[in-house]
């Protein structure tokens, strides 16, 4: 029995019940009369396993092992990522799984969701909702990376992180680096944490401008630069702007000479001049939940106790005299 690695003393045991339920631990933990390899990823990292546990788990990996797409014993999964494969070999065994990065997450769900194994994908799904504040500027990347694999389990998730957290998202450097397809799905979305439809614009030009400067076209004339993004202008609520506020976005080298007017008539006196159609003719204003008072009240936290207080107590004051003054107008 001594001579049996699968009964070697484990002194993190403290009964023989609990020794026998960590019986599959000790095979992912060793590796013990392994019979297929794994070469995961583009550095073909090698893992060992067991073909009979791996297709209980998944009908994928039975299907590869036992049925039509029967392989040999090494198996290349160069579209994974090896710490994700690792995450998903510790939970087929072990039904348990823990995480150090978020990214581990998503790999891990992209494989969960890839290889059929519904109960690690809510797993990591029950992660991703709890630490939405943790990695919420991560959130476009995450967003990318798995809908570029065709799994949307998560979209609704992302998109109301976007929705309650848009300025720190937008503000981010990591912005700047964001998908064009990305981008047209934030300017679709009906509800931001933003002051106006002139800020949104504001972030849209600022990513917009990186992506020329990346490009080192940064010298094509306005007309050009203004054409090249048309498929994204259209989600731009320009006539919901105020006078002042396109008077403002009317300056950005994204709009052409044609489309400024076009608008500003428009604004003026809707349907005053042709507009262009492939611009929103939206009138109805999206909800924007970031006032700057808002903003700001969220920044405090990290303030002492007794000075949030003090800032919530005027606050408080302030809100009772504007609905005093309301009714006694």
């Amino acid at each position: 029995m001594d001579s049996n690695p699968l009964f070697k003393p484990d002194k993190t045991c403290k009964t023989e019940e609990e020794f026998f339920d960590k019986r599959f631990h000790r095979l992912y933990d060793s590796d013990i009369n392994s019979d297929c390899e794994f070469l995961v990823g583009n550095e073909k990292i090698v893992f060992k396993g067991h073909k009979l546990i791996f297709s209980t788990a998944s009908p994928v990996f039975y299907a590869i092992f036992y049925g039509n797409l029967k392989e040999d014993s090494v198996v290349v999964l160069s579209d994974l990522a090896p710490e994700g494969f690792k995450k998903m070999k510790q939970y087929i065994y072990t039904g348990e799984v823990e995480f150090q990065t978020y990214i581990q997450i998503i790999w891990t769900l992209f494989i969960g969701k890839k290889y059929s194994i519904p109960t690690l994908v809510t797993k990591c799904m029950e992660f991703l909702r709890d630490g939405t504040d943790t990695y919420c500027l991560e959130a476009l990347r995450f967003y990318e990376y798995l809908n570029d694999r065709s799994v949307t389990d998560c979209n609704q998730l992302f998109q109301k992180i976007v929705e309650e957290k848009t300025f720190n998202i937008l503000s981010d450097d990591s912005f700047l680096s964001a998908k064009r397809k990305t981008v047209g799905w934030i300017l679709s979305l009906e509800s931001l944490a933003l002051t106006s439809e002139l800020e949104l614009f504001n972030f849209f030009e600022k990513w917009a401008l990186a992506l020329f400067a990346k490009a080192k076209r940064m010298n094509i004339s306005c007309d050009r630069m203004g054409k090249v993004y048309n498929h994204l202008k259209q989600h731009i609520r320009f006539l919901t702007m105020t006078p002042k506020e396109f008077a403002e976005a009317a300056k950005s080298p994204l709009l052409t000479e044609g489309e400024k007017l076009a608008i500003a008539l428009n604004i003026a006196e809707l349907g005053s001049t042709p507009y262009p159609n492939y611009l929103s003719s939206n009138t109805r204003k999206r909800y924007f939940r970031g006032t700057p008072f808002a903003r700001n009240f969220r920044n405090i936290t990290s303030l002492p106790n007794f000075i949030k207080i003090i800032i919530y107590f005027l606050f408080v004051v302030y809100r009772l005299i504007s609905s005093y003054c309301l009714v006694h107008e």
